[in-house]
Parts: C-alpha cells; structure tokens; sequence
C-alpha cells in the first residue's frame, strides 16, 4: 500500500509537469493545495508549482490556496515571480480564509519565507513560523522586491528567541539569517498589512543601506507582540507609512530595549499607533519606547506624527544616561494630538526620563495638542535639546507629580509660566492632572472637558477613528459633540435560575459633550429584536444602568446577546465605535464541587469540557477531576478557577488506578501561567523520547503540588533547552512562585 501512495505522488508530480508548461491554463485560476479529494494537489507538489512560477510557465492571476493543516517544510518556501509582467499576480492564501487553518512550520538554518525575486505577490490567511531560536527568521527580506503584500497573517518566531538572527520579519540572505544585516538588493513596494508579528528578538528589522533603498514600506494595523530586543526598526527607506498598530513586547525584555524606531528615512506618516509597556517587568530598562531620527517628510514642509498613544511602565534614566519615551531628533514634522504616558516612578536621581524629547540642528516641528504625563520626580513631560533648531509648542497638556514640567540641557521649569518662558509659546497650554480611564490599555480621559480647548490644527480623526471638530480634545482621544455609548450589561445575571428568564441590564453612558437626554437601546438574544427607549440626564462621563427586559437563561447551553444604542436626543450619533456591546456566555448550572470522572460516558467527555466548565463556572469546594486512563495533549492552565482558594483547591489524577499522561509530543506537555490552587497527583508529564519541557512555570504561580508524579523531558540529550522542570525567571523578573511544592515525584 505504501509503494502504491509513493507512485500515485510521482504520477501526479509528472501529469503537473505536463501541464504546467501551457501557461494559458493559468489565466486566471485557483489551485487548491492539500490532502482531501477535493485537491488540485498535494503538498507535495507546491515546491514543483513555485518551480513553474520563477520559470515563466505560471503567469496570469493565480491563486494557490491551501486547505486546512499544518504544513512542515522541510527547506525554505522561495517565490521567485521575477519574469512577471504588471499583468500577473500570485496570492497564497488558506481555503478557509483563516490565519490560523493553515500553518507553514519550519526549523531550518534561513528563513521560513524568503523574499529574494519576489514580485506582485500576496500571502494572505496564513501562518508563518519559525521555530528555531537563532538563525531563522519567519519571513526573510533579502531583494529584489516588487509590489509584496502581507495580509492578515500570523508570522511567527519563538517567543522564548534572543538572538539577533530570530525574527518574525528580518533581513536574510539566500544562505542564511542575518542579525542586524541590511538587504542586497532593491526592495519597492513592501506591505505588511492586519498581520500577528510575534515572537523573536527583534519584531521587525528592515535594513536598508546607503547603497540599497527600501521604498514605499507599509506598515498598517498589525500587533507586533513579544519581541525580545527592538519592536520595529526600518532604515534608509525613500518612503515609509507606519500607522494604527500595536506593539506590545514580551514582559521580560532586554535591559536595552528599544521599541520603534524609523531612521534615515522619508516618511509619510506616523499615526495611530499603541506603543504599550504596560505589562513590562524589566526593572532596569534603558531603551526609548518611539525613536523617530534623521528623517524628512514624503512631501510638503513637515510629516504628521499624530494621534499615538504611548504607555511606559519601566524604569528609563536607569545607570548612566537620559532616559525618553518617545525622542524626535532632526527631522522636520508636525507633532500633533499624541498621549504619552509614564506610569512608573525612577529610581535614579542623576539622569532623567521624558515623555517626549526634542532634539536636532535641522529639526523643525509643531508640538500641538499633546497629552504628556509623568508620576514622579526627576520625570519630565518635555525635553527640547538645545541644538533645536526650531520647535513651535502649544495647547498641550503637561504635568508631573514630581513638579517639573519641562526642561533643557542643564535647565529644569517646574510652572507652566516658566515653560512659556522657556518655549517662547504655550500660551494655551495647560498643567492639569488627567485621569484615565484605564492607563494600562490605552489612554483615554475619564472627563475629558478640560482638554476640549484645541483649535484643530488638521488632524481629521483621532486615534479610535473618531472625526475631530473644529474644537478638539489635548491628547490622542477626541470627544464628539453627540454620542451615546453603551458601557456594560450592568448587573445582568448570566447563570442558570429556577425560572430560566433572566433580567438583562445595559448601561448607557453619556460620551459627548452636549447632555444626553434620549435614546433608543435595541437588543438582540438571537430570537428576536427588542427595543427599549431611555430618558433620563447624563452629562459628559455619566452612566445609568436600566433593565431593559428578559433573557433565557438554560443551563448548559451559551447564550449569545447583542446589544446598540442609537437615535441620541433624536439625533445622530456622531461615532458609531462605542455604540455595541456583545456577550456569549456560558449559563453554568452551579460551581462545581466533589469529584467528577473524565473521559468517554463520563462526568466531562474530555478534559477540554472539564477545564471548559471549570474556568466559566469555577467552584465552591475541593474538585477532584479524575482522568481515564491515556494520552492527552498539552494542557495550559492560567491563572486562578473562580472561587478556588488555599482551601478549595483542584485536583487532577487518575481514575481509579488508571495510567495517565500528558504529552506535549516535541514541546511543553503542562504549561502553568500564573495558576494557583492546584494539585497534580499519580500522573505522568512529558516523555523521554522527544519531549522538550515536561513543566513550564511562568508569571504569579501561587500553591501548585505535584505529588507521585512522573515528570519527564527527553533523557538522552545533553542540551539544556531540554528541563523536565522549567522556571525561565531571570535576575529582573518580580514575579516568582509562591508554595509550590514538588513530594515524592521521579
């Protein structure tokens, strides 16, 4: 039978090389790519498809799309398209449209992708990953590149990388992935556009050189998460467009983190962007959050950096040098509506931090309209260099609660009349402390009313979308005029109860200026559509909580409700982003407690169903699951189960005397992020053969016992990325495990 499946392939490669070549079969056409009946191909054949592609014999609007799987490669996906003409284009895409449906694995020595010819290409709904943690970007931009598009993507490198040579996006050659490296050829036309950009060293590094320009480089409404050493840095690029992404690095960075950072380049725009570091733990970071450097405007007399939020949580000014979260240096821009925010006190009395520094002989740049905030002494909202050349401040927002507002060089001016003297502007600036509605996601005003005050100096929408007025707000956060929101479902009760109709509450908020006086709140349980029309008399920030009708409430089952509100004082709502709210709940039967059998015709179906049922409906005394003998797959547990305690704890063991094991196969087998209250007994974690982790221990673990086990990684290796037990704190971590305990365990 296996000889028969190996000639059937080779059949199928050979019939493919016989078609192939009559390039007008492939006009326009899909190629579906996978192991069901319904294939064009197998995946076999893809590397024999991409052959015909950089040899001329594949040309028109081609699609090759993927089924659903994940797809081990086993040498680098190269797409060569150089001989195509305006008129030919490649997209490859997954089936099901899907970023997650189909995944590109690959753990080689270059990169998982390399753009090296590439030409009027799209990747669309896919994943690209990388898993090796040095040596092997996802996606690897060596050139020549024409018109290559990233849409909707997942790529990916080790969350764990540190190493320059592990990137999601990054400089690679033909033969290897390089650190720090720059392309070798003309990349024109670079987009990367709603991708997942995630893991590595470096999220994003796009090189060019004096020699070899990036041009037109879009960078739009991607998450770069996780990255290790630099978020985003491009250079030498003739146009760049960086806007509405958001960059989150992993909690333990390097000390001498540095987010994103544009560099020789001319640019269009930034704007929009959510730089957060929020959830950061590194305690001695050096770094700068946003660098903007040496660069001149697409067009026209300055570029618009506007409309950013940036949240700092570390301690900058650390050692020996001046810490900013955000530095603008010889460039020639307009600085408008950004919220920066340092939410973390120093800890270093001789160098200091600034929210937005200003520097440069050739800078000119308008600083209108900004919201900067600091907590503590020796922080400053503002820092202009004394080789500025020119520098024009107004209608911002500063404030300290260390008391200093601004400073240069060797000055410090703790009054805003003392920094009117200093700028020689910031006649309508204010010093009020703000308060934000949550400063750990974004920084949005709580009652915005005092900042309302800006003549807009341009900027057509702020960073949610929202249309700004002739009057605008200080900050990144606009307030429309008339606007009702919807906050919450108030304190509707989403659990089962005897009768099985349940109140459903909404609270309206008042989000605009004018007092809010009517409107309608529609609702939507699946079933039908209801109404309810609200009076009452909020001002700006005022909410009411209002039962607008019943629900079903069954238990065992998910209920899904949408809910709007629309028609404020009979007008129109003049932003329809904070209009909806959405729930789908799971209407648990009670907490659970005692005992609970699981595996086939027992208590829970599987341990996905138990762990289901425990994290939406959580407990109210000592659970014991007891698992059916067998092999389950990786299970990761974060964080707490509602209601359990050093008391009511969970335990997961054996039925009966049975043989139970959780194998993460070549990876982590029991991931444990922050869980508490637990208790693993007489059960076998990881394997000997391949495993890499048997358990993996992260962030705030409070009260974990494994008693009886077998905890296992492969015994034969001698590397020590292989850790039966792994705890991977470093000396600036400030989160460590509490009471955990490990009795009588091989």
């Amino acid at each position: 039978m296996k000889a028969l499946q190996i000639l059937s392939k080779k059949l199928a490669l050979v019939l493919l090389s016989l078609l192939l070549p009559c390039a007008g079969l492939w006009a326009q056409k899909t190629i579906v790519i996978g192991s069901s009946a319904k294939a064009d191909h197998p995946f076999a054949a893809f590397d024999s498809l991409l052959t015909e592609v950089s040899s001329g014999n594949i040309t028109g609007q081609i699609t090759f799309a993927f089924e659903s799987g994940s797809y081990a490669l086993s040498k680098a996906i190269v797409v060569n398209s150089a001989k195509f003409t305006a008129k030919d284009h490649l997209t490859i895409t997954s089936v099901a449209k899907d970023r997650d449906s189909v995944v590109f694995s690959y753990n080689g020595s270059i990169a998982a992708l390399q753009l090296n010819n590439t030409k009027n290409v799209t990747f669309s709904h896919i994943t690209i990953s990388s898993t090796k943690t040095s040596g092997c970007h996802a996606v690897g931009v060596n050139g020549p590149v024409d018109n290559v598009l990233f849409y909707k993507c997942t790529i990916a490198a080790p969350s764990t990388g540190t190493a320059g040579s592990c990137c999601p996006i990054g400089t690679a050659s033909a033969t290897a992935a390089t650190d720090k490296g720059s392309i070798s050829a003309a990349v024109n036309g670079l987009a990367f556009v709603g991708n997942i950009i995630t893991g590595g060293c470096r999220g994003i590094w796009l090189n060019g050189s004096s020699t070899n320009h990036l041009n037109n480089i879009r960078i739009d409404s991607n998450e770069i998460l996780n990255s290790y050493d630099v978020d985003a840095n491009i250079t030498y690029c003739d146009t760049v467009s960086f806007a509405h992404n958001i960059d989150i690095p992993r909690p333990g960075i390097n000390a001498n983190h540095y987010g994103i950072t544009l560099s020789s380049c001319v640019v269009e725009k930034f704007c929009g962007n959510l730089i957060n570091y929020a959830g950061v733990t590194q305690s001695a970071h050096t770094g700068v959050l946003l660098t903007i450097t040496n660069c001149t405007p697409a067009s026209g007399k300055r570029f618009l950096v506007a409309n950013n939020v940036v949240i700092g949580k570390t301690i900058l000014g650390y050692k020996t040098s001046i810490g900013h979260l955000a530095t603008m240096n010889n460039l020639q821009a307009d600085i408008l509506h950004n919220s920066i925010f340092n939410n973390k006190a120093t800890t270093n009395a001789t160098y200091s931090v600034n929210c937005l520094n200003i520097a440069g002989a050739s800078t000119d740049v308008n600083v209108i309209g900004n919201m900067l905030v600091t907590i503590d002494t020796n922080q400053f909202p503002l820092r202009i260099d004394t080789t500025t050349a020119s520098c024009f401040t107004d209608y911002n927002n500063y404030w300290s609660n260390g008391g200093f507002l601004a400073r240069d060089n060797v000055k410090t001016f703790s009054s805003l009349s003392a920094v009117q003297g200093f700028t020689g502007g910031d006649k309508y600036s204010l010093s009020i402390n703000p308060t934000f509605a949550d400063a750990t996601q974004g920084l949005k005003l709580e009652n915005p009313g005092p900042f309302t005050i800006v003549p807009n100096p341009g900027v057509t929408e702020d960073f949610q979308g929202m249309t700004r007025g002739k009057t605008t707000t200080i900050g990144a956060y606009a307030v429309a005029s008339l606007d009702a929101a919807l906050a919450d479902f108030g304190k509707t009760d989403f659990n089962a109860t005897a009768s099985g109709n349940n109140d459903l509450y909404l609270t309206i908020m008042n989000a605009g200026m004018t007092t809010l006086t009517s409107a309608v709140l529609l609702w939507d349980d699946g079933t039908t559509v209801q109404k309810y029309v609200w009076s009452g008399n909020l001002a700006l920030g005022d909410k009411d909580s209002v039962k607008v009708g019943t629900f079903k409430a069954t238990s065992g089952t998910t209920c899904h409700i949408k809910a709007w509100v629309t028609d404020p004082n009979s007008g129109k709502d003049e932003f329809a982003g904070n209009d909806t709210i959405k729930i789908e709940k799971y209407i648990c039967k009670g907490a659970l407690a005692g005992d609970y059998t699981v595996g086939k015709g027992m208590d829970f179906a599987d341990l996905d169903e138990a762990m289901f049922i425990l994290e939406n409906c959580g407990i109210e005394k000592p659970v014991r699951l007891m698992l059916a003998g067998g092999k389950y797959g990786t299970l990761t547990i974060a964080d707490s189960i509602p209601g359990s305690s050093y008391t009511n704890t969970v335990t997961l063991m054996p039925y009966k005397n049975d043989t139970v094991v959780i194998d993460g196969g070549t990876g982590t087998s029991l991931q444990l992020n922050g869980a508490k209250h637990w208790i693993f007994n007489g059960i076998t974690i990881g394997n000997t053969t391949d495993g890499l982790i048997g358990v993996n221990l992260a962030g705030a673990i409070r009260d974990v016992t494994f008693r009886g086990c077998n905890i296992y990684s492969q015994n034969t290796t001698t590397s020590s990325s292989y850790r039966a037990v792994n705890l991977p704190n470093t000396s600036s971590s400030t989160t460590y495990p509490v009471d955990l305990n490990f009795i009588g365990n091989r």
